[in-house]
């Protein structure tokens, strides 16, 4: 239309539904499933850290070492998908285990993002859906799972093992429920608490 070459938009009347929303979750044993079939050291990493951390995906992609404190045990990421809605940081806090892949990490990417593919390349969101794709193929049992699916699952676990709603809204980064969010908002000053709960999170 606007390059004059039709006279009518033949997608004007086509209704779109809303799309359905995410409703899987990992069992413990699924995921330990799903990482033991995975081959590749490097993603296997990365499919650690989603459900150690319950970041997004594209989260965990762009973590670089200028990222991580170890001292205090956390990532703070400056940008991230509600960066510009909360006006500040998402600050992630580190079990003992993801801190001890973060060091890992970190001595061995001081530059540049910490998990990568096979050839030391940044995971795309492309190149993280094929792998997710693979692993469906390989796990036909397993009903339908994502990259995504490991930030609900990070959810659920957080609640079903006792951890308070203000706790898992702060973990995750949550912005769906503003008063939680702004009336808790100083729990991410409280990093020896919210570690605790990190790792409480997890399981």
């Amino acid at each position: 239309m606007r390059e004059g070459l039709v006279s009518k938009n033949p997608f004007a009347d086509i209704v779109v539904g809303k799309a359905g929303r995410r409703k899987r979750v990992l069992k413990k044993e699924e995921r330990a499933e799903i990482l033991a079939v995975i081959r590749e050291e490097r993603f296997r990493e990365f499919v650690f850290a989603m459900a150690e951390t319950g970041c997004r995906p594209s989260e965990v992609a762009r973590v670089t070492a200028s990222d991580a404190d170890l001292t205090l045990g956390v990532w703070i990421l400056k940008k991230h998908k509600t960066a510009k809605k909360t006006q500040k940081e998402r600050i992630v806090f580190l079990t003992p285990a993801m801190l001890e892949l973060t060091r890992k990490l970190v001595d061995l990417y001081p530059t540049g993002v910490l998990f990568r593919g096979r050839l030391g390349q940044p995971l795309t969101n492309q190149a993280i859906r094929l792998r997710f794709k693979n692993l469906r193929k390989r796990l036909p049992h397993l009903e339908h799972f994502s990259a995504y699916t490991y930030r609900h699952s990070y959810c659920t676990d957080a609640l079903v093992n006792g951890v308070g709603i203000a706790h898992v809204a702060e973990l995750m980064g949550h912005t769906a429920t503003e008063m939680v969010s702004q009336i808790y908002s100083k729990l991410s000053q409280q990093v020896a608490h919210m570690r605790e709960a990190a790792a409480k999170a997890a399981g």
